[in-house]
């Protein structure tokens, strides 16, 4: 299905489920086979069918049950949908169709090359921060955070994305804090506090402001009951305690 011709209309369908309150108004003509589910369930599940498009999928697309996979189809679906997504993020008014949009992006991201992701690091940054705090609040969506988190580090990693991240530290370093106390993985934690470590090299007038809300946050990491995390919190806060 992936790359096929009608593959934006089997997007337009999912947007449709996820982007409504009213369950009545979403359903299609003569469909009656969801007809029990909720609009927040069906709005989630629609959300997660984004996974299952971009995901290599034992499941099902996959060439094993013959589905048509054609070169590029993940940079070409992410292109696609992405203004769409940040668009209904923007306009949206009910949490649960915010919460269900930040899913659907998280899914798209999280299984997009990073190739296609630093061309578009500017738009992404400040929505990636801001769906890393809606997911964060749920424990279920521990695996989905942790994904997130990994393409933020892999921008971090690239001239391109490193830019992006500079000019918005300021407002991304409160949600990037607050994950390092995670209480639902380890890697979350983890993670964050490796990302804190390589945005240490970053311009000096841009991190000096927010040294000692690191240090201090770094403080509190050194008592994390996983040793892992409590060796990134020695090494993050070596790292900052050398910014003079």
């Amino acid at each position: 299905m992936c790359g096929h011709q009608k593959m934006k209309d089997i997007m337009m369908v999912l947007f449709k489920y996820m982007l409504t309150n009213n369950w009545a108004e979403s359903r299609l003509p003569n469909s009656d086979v969801m007809g029990n589910f909720t609009s927040p369930v069906l709005s989630r599940s629609a959300a997660d069918a984004f996974s299952i498009i971009m995901s290599d999928s034992d499941a099902c697309l996959n060439k094993k049950f013959h589905a048509m996979i054609r070169p590029l189809y993940k940079q070409r679906f992410f292109s696609s949908v992405l203004t769409i997504l940040l668009s209904s993020i923007k306009d949206s008014n009910s949490s649960d169709v915010r919460n269900s949009t930040y899913h659907a992006f998280g899914h798209v991201i999280s299984n997009t090359p990073i190739a296609a992701l630093l061309l578009e690091t500017k738009k992404l940054i400040l929505p990636l921060f801001e769906c890393l705090s809606s997911l964060s609040a749920d424990c279920k969506n521990n695996v989905l955070l942790y994904s997130i988190l990994l393409v933020f580090s892999s921008i971090l990693m690239e001239n391109t994305g490193k830019c992006a991240v500079i000019e918005n530290v300021h407002i991304i370093i409160n949600p990037l804090l607050e994950l390092a106390f995670y209480p639902y993985m380890m890697l979350v934690r983890e993670t964050a506090i490796q990302c804190l470590v390589a945005m240490s090299e970053f311009p000096h007038a841009r991190i000096y402001p927010i040294r000692q809300q690191v240090l201090k946050v770094m403080h509190k990491a050194l008592d994390d009951p996983k040793r892992p995390v409590r060796l990134e919190a020695v090494r993050c806060r070596w790292r900052w305690e050398s910014i003079a």
